[in-house]
């Protein structure tokens, strides 16, 4: 999938890949691979591709200027041309010189060039368009609307080779100019503010690695192999069936009986099983997805009414959320639910991001004795007896909120509440239906709950925990520190690797430090795929990632 493709804004979901089959029931037999999605798709146009299913299909349709694969050794990404035969950075890295290769048709048969990059740009960022990536084009140069200014940013040499400039004193990279490219001839007489009505009305006009085939609404989508794009292999998979099955249950069953040959978010209790079968190979995609315990680490209500920032009366201390932290057994979490697919999270930065993770950042232990003497050194004691510890008249006692629906956190729940009270916490859970959550948690109505993230890549930390708060709303603790703002703002700024992971790893000290939310884990999201596939690669971008290389046995 395209890397700028992230729900930077999407609270951490348990993605299930639920496959079809409509013909036959032995697909290791065919080539052709039938992959589970949960709900059915809305659009597989790219510019309305908003969902990580949506995502997934759209970019098999069309190709982007760059690919990307995982360095495991490296932990980052390893990016080359794939529209793009060729391109060439300035010196200052103002600047970058594109080539496209010249044997990339659309379905139509018009030659894909310069024209139907420039166009998708335009249309991408234009807010008449309300496109999936528009707001993210801050490193190039804008018109007021925030639509990116061609003239400034384009220049043209022929139909295969343009430049693109970036505004000054930007840090522009390989992201900045990957997303699926989209044909300027179709969309050339709409208006841009009718896009968005139009676009199901479209025939598809595609230039990927596959056609779309079919698409059976709520039953299946199927692409079948673009036998004249340069990246087709002649034993590759030639047929493609997403097929839509809402129901976990029915798709363990037909992934059992081999019905479908690749599905996503298994759940822990079922890996064990399938793990002993001989044609399934089960493998985690591990560290983007992190579940925390999210405490307001300031008054929520003074903030509103008045912008300022004063400390929480339970939250505010950093000593008591160390003392939260140590208080609450994650082990017994991830032994109990998640059979350890999964490890104790230290912070808001994996370990699979072996190139700037902190490795001297330990996660706090399970001390609870440990976490008594921090409340109590911070004011908190049991003054009357009663097992619930109070700070003059301030009780400490609060109610935690999560979302219904989600078995994991259900379990995990009942474990911190135990391990709360063990401390002298009066702690009551509170489910929400998914949606009220969501919106008191962006509002900030909430003191204390929990809930996930699921880590972008390239990673992006500055919308997390930066300190101003109406221009990082995701900073939903309220975190607050000025250096931590410091590093996050030179960060964002840095073009030199090194010097910039360095300043990543100091980042994760003062994370530890201050302990702004509680990090729960790091979730593994387990998969499970045929044996006879060949060229499989699981790896935090995915699963199904560069289906093109793949074959049958």
């Amino acid at each position: 999938m395209s890397i700028k493709h992230i729900a930077t804004a999407c609270l951490l979901i348990v993605m299930v890949l639920l496959p079809a089959a409509c013909r036959g029931t032995n697909n290791s037999l065919r080539n052709s691979v039938v992959i589970a999605i949960t709900p059915d798709v809305e659009s597989l146009n790219p510019l309305y591709s908003f969902t990580y299913y949506e995502g997934m299909i759209s970019e098999l349709l069309y190709l982007s200027l760059v690919q990307h694969d995982w360095d495991f050794e490296q932990g980052e990404l390893a990016t080359k041309p794939m529209l793009a035969e060729s391109y060439t950075w300035s010196d200052d890295s103002s600047s970058i010189k594109i080539k496209l290769r010249g044997d990339v048709f659309w379905s139509d048969g018009k030659r894909v060039s310069t024209e139907d990059v420039v166009t998708s740009f335009l249309l991408y960022s234009n807010p008449d368009v309300q496109s999936r990536f528009f707001g993210m084009f801050k490193n190039f140069y804008l018109l007021d609307n925030l639509t990116i200014d061609k003239e400034k940013t384009f220049t043209v040499d022929d139909s295969l080779e343009f430049s693109i400039h970036f505004k000054e004193s930007t840090n522009p990279s390989l992201v900045d100019i990957d997303m699926p490219i989209i044909p300027a001839h179709v969309f050339a007489n709409i208006p841009p503010h009718e896009i968005i009505n139009k676009e199901k009305e479209l025939t598809p006009v595609t230039n990927g690695p596959y056609n779309l085939s079919s698409w059976n609404i709520n039953q299946s989508i199927v692409l079948t192999a673009n036998t004249k794009c340069f990246l087709q292999q002649a034993d590759g998979i030639k047929e493609l069936i997403f097929k839509i099955v809402p129901d976990y249950n029915s798709g363990l069953i037909q992934l059992k009986n081999n019905e479908i040959n690749i599905l996503e978010g298994i759940r822990p209790a079922d890996a064990k099983e399938l793990k002993m079968s001989d044609e399934l190979i089960v493998a985690p995609i591990e560290g983007r997805d992190y579940d925390y315990l999210g405490w307001s680490n300031i008054d929520v209500d003074v903030y509103k009414r008045s912008g300022k920032k004063i400390p929480h009366k339970l939250f505010g201390s950093s000593s008591v959320r160390k003392a939260l932290a140590l208080a609450i057994n994650r082990q017994e979490i991830l032994i109990g639910y998640f059979n350890n697919f999964g490890q104790i999270a230290s912070g808001p930065v994996a370990p699979v991001f072996k190139a700037f993770y902190n490795t001297s950042v330990v996660p706090y232990p399970f001390n609870p004795n440990s976490a008594k003497m921090l409340l109590k050194s911070a004011g908190w004691v049991d003054a009357d007896g009663d097992g619930i510890l109070e700070k003059g008249k301030v009780l400490f006692s609060f109610t935690i909120f999560m979302p219904a629906g989600n078995a994991s956190r259900d379990f995990a729940s009942t474990v911190i509440k135990n391990n709360l009270k063990a401390i002298g916490a009066d702690v009551k859970i509170e489910m929400l239906e998914p949606g009220v959550f969501f919106e008191k948690m962006f509002n900030r109505e909430l003191d204390a709950w929990i809930a996930g993230w699921s880590v972008p890549i390239p990673i992006e930390l500055k919308a997390y925990w930066h300190s101003n708060l109406e221009e990082n709303q995701l900073n939903i603790s309220g975190f607050n520190n000025a250096e931590a703002d410091g590093l996050l703002e030179k960060i964002s700024s840095t073009g030199e690797t090194q010097q910039k992971n360095k300043m990543i790893e100091e980042f994760q000290n003062i994370i530890h430090q201050e302990e702004p939310v509680t990090f729960l884990y790091w979730i593994d999201n387990i998969t499970a795929h045929t044996k006879a596939i060949n060229g499989i690669h699981v790896s935090p971008l995915g699963v199904v990632h560069h289906p093109w290389n793949w074959t049958i046995k």
